[in-house]
């Protein structure tokens, strides 16, 4: 360690998230697997590692953190905290509707906009059961029952999605169905 952060990146975003990402954090050094050197090429200039290691001085001495509360690691979410991409509850239930969707993933920021919604812009009730996957915080049980009373089945994951997808999930039981809504 030297002091500096360490921010991993999420391979699936493009050049220009890439791009804004590394901005927005301040990184002076990138170091890139020769698979996306091309696209970090697109938007700096380079230095192959091996020329890199060349200018490094050989005496410096390893320095472990001082003090544990420091900042050592950053890493931003798959592009959902820059960058948004606009979500619509029009835009989700059209494409329900349209494109015959019966499975979906989305944060529960996503669900709460879809449950929020003015009604002008709901489909309700949805033409078929509809499986939402949500990874992350869980969201309030008052946004899971207007999930379930819109005709959505939710079922709650987490997982490193940018690596490979879930890695739990908070397997649905079907007493939970009978279980008060809490409303706080």
């Amino acid at each position: 360690m030297a002091g500096d952060v360490i921010n991993t990146v999420n391979v699936r975003l493009n050049a220009g998230a890439t791009s804004f990402l590394l901005e927005h954090s301040g990184s002076a050094v990138v170091m890139v697997d020769q698979e996306f050197f091309k696209m970090a090429e697109e938007e700096r200039g380079a230095v192959e590692y091996e020329k890199f290691l060349e200018t490094s001085d050989p005496g410096f001495p390893w320095k472990p953190p001082q003090d544990e509360w420091k900042t050592i690691a950053l890493g931003y979410t798959s592009g959902t905290s820059i960058c948004l991409r606009q979500v619509t509850a029009e835009g989700v239930y059209s494409a329900i509707v349209n494109n015959w969707v019966t499975h979906f993933c989305a944060a529960p920021v996503v669900l709460n906009t879809l449950v929020n919604a003015p009604q002008k812009e709901k489909v309700v009730p949805l033409p078929r059961l509809v499986h939402v996957m949500t990874d992350g915080a869980a969201p309030p049980s008052s946004v899971l029952h207007a999930m379930a009373q819109h005709g959505f089945r939710v079922t709650h994951t987490y997982g490193l999605s940018e690596t490979f997808g879930p890695s739990t999930v908070n397997a649905l039981k079907p007493e939970w169905d009978k279980l008060p809504r809490r409303t706080s």
